[in-house]
Parts: structure tokens; sequence; C-alpha cells
């Protein structure tokens, strides 16, 4: 999984694999909470774990009015 999260046009954050850098403490700790949440729950077998995954980080950027590339 490889994620870019976008303010006016500038990187933010960048996320691959389940590797968060990100200068905001801010953004990296809660994106950080979203990923360790994720690896920490148990989902039923039917459940795509990483397309769940990527859906909380774009809930994040949209709610965080970030842009994701």
């Amino acid at each position: 999984m490889n994620i870019t999260l976008m303010e006016k046009g500038e990187v933010l954050a960048t996320i691959v694999e389940k590797q968060v850098t990100c200068d905001d403490n801010k953004v990296r700790e809660c994106l950080e909470a979203l990923i360790t949440n994720h690896e920490l729950n148990n989902f039923p077998p039917h459940i795509d774990k990483d397309k769940m995954l990527k859906d909380a980080i774009k809930g994040f950027a949209f709610a965080s009015g970030y842009e994701l590339k």
C-alpha cells in the first residue's frame, strides 16, 4: 500500500506498506493509530482488511481536508 496525503499541493505524509513518514507529529500519530488499530483487530474473513484500512485513511484525509494520491 502506497498512499500520499497532500495539503495545498504539498506532500504532507506518505505511507509505504505500513510505514508512515510525516513531519507533522499530530498527523503522523493519527495515521499510525489507524494502522495499529487495523493490525490489532480481528475482522471476519469476508472483509478485505487492506481495503478497510485504505478506506479509514481516506476518511481521515477527507475529514481533515487533505487530498490523497
